[in-house]
Formats: C-alpha cells, structure tokens, sequence
C-alpha cells in the first residue's frame, strides 16, 4: 500500500522534527516549535540548511528558512521544493 505525503505531510514534518532534535540536543518538537526558540542559532542554521542539501538533495536558500523557522512551515517549503526540482 502506498501513501502519498500532502504539502507538509507527516513525513516531512517528521524529518525536520528529527533534525531539529539531532542539532540542537532537543527531545521531538511538535509542529509549530520554532527553530529559535528551541535554541538554534544563525550558525545551527546554517548547519542545517547544509544537512537538508546533504541528505535530501534539496537546496533550501536562506531567505526560504528565514520565512518560517517552525517544523511545519519549513516541512512545507521543503516540499514545495523538492516539488519544484523534480
């Protein structure tokens, strides 16, 4: 059976969850917990943006982070992204 992510899906929000939890030393953030506040820096950010490039192949400009640091908005973009570049 196969299940196709929407826009911000599970799956995605999943992965941004986890490399939220993996940079910053966090337990699993929900949803709507911002990258800031949980502790990522300028610099975490941009270790970050190289990981989603590294692992996903997908180039998330700085700008594009900048506009919504929480796991679902960046799910999103992530995925409009990678929507876009196939």
């Amino acid at each position: 059976m196969s299940t196709q992510t929407t826009s911000a899906g599970p799956a995605s929000q999943d992965y941004v969850a986890a490399l939220f939890a993996r940079l910053l030393g966090v337990g699993t953030p929900r949803p709507d917990d911002d990258f800031f506040v949980l502790g990522g820096t300028s610099l975490s950010a941009m270790d970050l943006i190289a990981l989603i490039e590294q692992e996903r192949g997908v180039r998330l400009p700085v700008r594009d982070f900048y506009r919504g640091t929480s796991v679902a908005e960046l799910a999103a973009t992530l995925d409009q992204l990678s929507d876009t570049s196939a």
